[in-house]
């Protein structure tokens, strides 16, 4: 009869197996959200400072050139202002947009 019990408690029983499903689950339910809000927190923040960024682009051209951009392209012309290229912005991967009236990033 002993060897019996050893041969049973080698593998998880049914019970043990969905108790610890039910544990990684409830975990998961925590902290996945928490990780998705995180990741998309840290993308507005990103685009915030990218926004930032070419807003004072933006200013250096005009004090430069004595005339606003037309578009942010214009950025684009001059290594000086975005060497490694326009930053597009981390929530949409589309290029930022440059308001022809307000000439702010949007």
């Amino acid at each position: 009869m002993n060897q019996t019990n050893q041969q049973r408690r080698r593998a998880f029983s049914v019970i043990e197996f969905f108790a610890v499903s039910t544990i990684v689950g409830i975990i998961a339910a925590i902290v996945l959200p928490r990780v998705v809000v995180d990741d998309k927190l840290a993308r507005e923040k990103i685009r915030d400072h990218y926004a930032a960024a070419i807003s004072v682009a933006v200013e250096r051209y005009k004090t430069e050139h004595q005339r606003w951009p037309v578009s942010i392209a214009d950025l684009a012309t001059d290594p000086e202002f975005f060497p490694d290229g326009l930053p597009a912005n981390p929530l949409t991967g589309r290029p930022f947009e440059l308001d022809p009236v307000t000439h702010s990033v949007k």
